[in-house]
This record gives structure tokens, sequence and C-alpha cells, in this order.
């Protein structure tokens, strides 16, 4: 029955480049058992059942993926209960890959099974295969995708297409003599970091998961890597680098005197790659504070400035100030000092929105927060738009509208 409501999705479910079902025309792998795991017993197709009260939905895509991507060296059997009651065997672990199975015509697939029959045995093996197994980590399959792309190209082999982002990724942090490790590992050492997910956000994101798209990483690493070269590695000051040198002249970003200068300045004002988040939130949690439920919200509480997503385009802006801030000290002492010079553009985002924030300049040198910051961008102000849509009388609208004329005022 599953296996007829599969073949009948998928004759249904049609590809929009070729108006013909998904599977048209696709040779599936022969499945070859020499290559498969010597496990389970072979069981006819006619005498396996799966129960579905307890078993999850039929995943088509994760068929489809199956079939493929069909590797018999991965075929590894079911697992289940035989019913002496009904003579069939009940399988609670492995039913897609079954599916699959006879999808390739093995009308015998391998099922490992238990004969012990109590009430509750198939949802306690479903629990125990699919439930109390340890998942992965985001570490986890990163490392072991990078292991097999490796393996895979040292044998001559084409590196699995899902594979590829990782070891794109490995490449460009290995190249800074950067490493991932466990996010487990609490206190990362000198170059390294526990960020898994977060750099394969910004990779995806700003590289589309591709090699040649990451000239601004690169960069970015690269800037890490001279600032704090014996510091953990955080992805917030790279996040922040990647939308500040997209802003930036690719010309002038090219030299790498250009590179050398934020990297030193960045060193000059924080310690390690993880003091540059704290100080930033902290900075612009007091420059635009967005309130609280208890206390009542400001007018920054939805603007771009402190929504999350934006981060890295606060992060960047951060850095533009720390290095006008940082010029105009150097400038501001007795002599005709000039600084690096850097000929800065403003942050702004793809859709052409303006980020700025101040960031003091500290160092050594100068212990006293040095600034020269002065907002361009106009206060957002409370609007009659804003409000909620009340019914209300002429004498509650006044109130209401001279509320909004302090707010703004104010």
């Amino acid at each position: 029955f599953s296996i007829g409501q599969v073949l009948q999705a998928f004759s249904k479910i049609i590809d929009p480049e070729t108006n013909l079902p998904i599977l048209w025309g696709w040779q599936l792998k022969k499945f070859d058992l020499d290559e498969a795991v010597m496990s389970g017993v072979p069981t006819d197709v006619r005498d396996i059942k799966a129960n579905m009260r307890i078993q999850r939905i039929i995943a088509l895509a994760r068929i489809f993926r199956l079939c493929v991507n069909f590797d018999s060296s991965l075929v590894f059997g079911a697992k289940g209960r035989y019913s002496k009651s009904e003579n069939k065997v009940y399988i609670n672990d492995g039913n897609h890959g079954t599916i699959t199975l006879v999808l390739h015509n093995v009308l015998t697939p391998p099922v490992g099974f238990t004969l012990k029959e109590t009430p509750w045995q198939d949802a306690n093996q479903f629990i125990a295969c699919g439930g109390d197994v340890l998942p992965l980590t985001v570490y986890d399959l990163h490392k072991c995708r990078v292991s097999r792309a490796k393996a895979m190209k040292i044998a001559s082999h084409v590196v699995k297409k899902e594979d590829q982002p990782a070891f794109d990724l490995d490449e460009l942090l290995s190249a800074e003599g950067f490493k991932l490790v466990p996010e487990a590992k609490k206190d990362p050492g000198p170059k390294e970091s526990n960020q898994t997910a977060n750099f394969q956000a910004h990779f995806k994101n700003y590289c589309g998961d591709e090699l040649e798209n990451s000239i601004l990483f690169t960069k970015a690493l690269k800037t890490v890597s001279w600032a704090w070269p014996g510091s953990p590695l955080d992805h917030a000051p790279v996040w922040g680098l990647i939308e500040f040198y997209r802003c930036q002249n690719i010309k002038l970003i090219n030299d790498s005197n250009y590179i050398d200068a934020v990297a030193t300045v960045l060193r000059e004002k924080w310690g390690s790659a993880k003091a540059v988040w704290p100080e930033v939130q902290k900075q612009r949690n007091s420059q635009y504070p967005k309130g609280s439920k208890n206390k009542g919200f400001t007018i920054w509480k939805d603007h771009r400035f402190t929504n999350t997503g934006n981060n890295g385009l606060m992060i960047a802006a951060a850095i533009h100030a720390l290095l006008v801030n940082r010029e105009a000290w150097v400038q501001s002492q007795p002599g005709r000092n000039k600084g690096y010079d850097l000929k800065l553009s403003p942050i702004v985002s793809a859709h052409g929105q303006t980020f700025e924030m101040d960031m003091p300049y500290t160092s050594a040198k100068c212990s006293t927060n040095f600034t020269v910051f002065v907002s361009t961008i106009e206060k957002p102000t409370a609007t009659r738009s804003n409000a909620v849509n009340l019914f209300i009388d002429d004498d509650e609208e006044d109130d209401i509208n001279s509320i909004i004329e302090d707010f703004e005022n104010a």
C-alpha cells in the first residue's frame, strides 16, 4: 500500500521544465548485493507491514533523495518485529529505505527483527531507533562531510554535491590557519571556533556556498587573522568585516596595506576577536535603546539598527566609526600627524539603507574614549500611522494626538 502511494505521488509530481513526472526517464542504479552490509533476513515484500500509527508519515523528498543518490554499500536493512499471529514482519526503522529498495526491484529487502511480541514493541523500537539516538551536532555533520570530500578527492572521485559547501568552507578557514571545533568545547584555543553554524550561515548568505564568491569573506578572515593571531576565532567581527568591505572600493581593499591598517586599528581597540561583539552590542543598546515591555518601548524598538538580522551591518558601522575616530585622534595630537588616512565609504545595506553607530577610539596610547561621531540620520518619530487603530471619540483623539506630539518633540 505504501509503495503504491509513493509511485502514485511521484507520477503526479510534474517537473516544470519537462512537463513530465519527476522520475521520468531516470535510470535507477542496480542493487549490488556484494556491496551491501551483511545484516537482516531477506523478507518477501508481501510479508512486510508498517504500523503507521507509530511511523513517521511518508516523506517523498526523503525517498527521492535516496533514489537519485542510491548506494548499495549504505543499505543496512530495516529493524522490526515478527508477528506470529499474522505471520508478518512489522518494520519500525528503515521504512523509507525499504520503500526505496523495492523501487529498485529488491523484492526481498533485509530486515532484522525480534520475536518478542508485546503491545508496545513497535513504539519501543521506533523510539529507540529514532528518538533515543544521539543527534548529530552541526559540527559533527560538517566534520564528516569535509572528511568524506577529502577522501573522495584523494581517490580521484567527484566530491558529492552536498559535501562541497563544507569542503569549501574548510578550505577558506584553513587558508588562514583557522579551525572549527565541537560546540561542546567552551574555551576554543588560538584560531579555533565552536561556531560552525554561524560560519556556515555567512558562507551561504555572502558566497552562495560558492568558493568563487568568497573574496569579501576571505578578506574578512585575513583581517581577523592579522588582528588577533593568538585569539580564538569569533564570527561577529568576520560578519561585520564582510559588510564593511562590501561597502568599500574594491580597488582599495585589494591593497594588503589597507587590510593591515584595518587589522591594526581593531587590535589597538580590542584584545581579542571575542571582545568585539559585546562592546558593539553595549554601544548600540546605549545609543539606540529599545526599552522594555514593563517600562515601555522606545522609537528604536522596530528600527533597522536594533534588528537582530542587521547585526553584521551594525558591526560594520562600528568598525567604520572606529576608523574615523582613530584618524581624528591621531590628527588631534601635537604636530602634523596623519594616520592611515583610509578612504571610507558609508555603510549601506544591499537595499540602500544607511547604517551608522558610534564606536569611540581607545588604545594603550589613548585611554579616554575619543570620538568625533555626529549622526547624519534623522531620529525616527512616532506618527499616527504607528498608533493602534481604535474606535475613539473626538476628545480621545485630541488626547492621543497631544501625546504623539509630545513624543515627537521629545
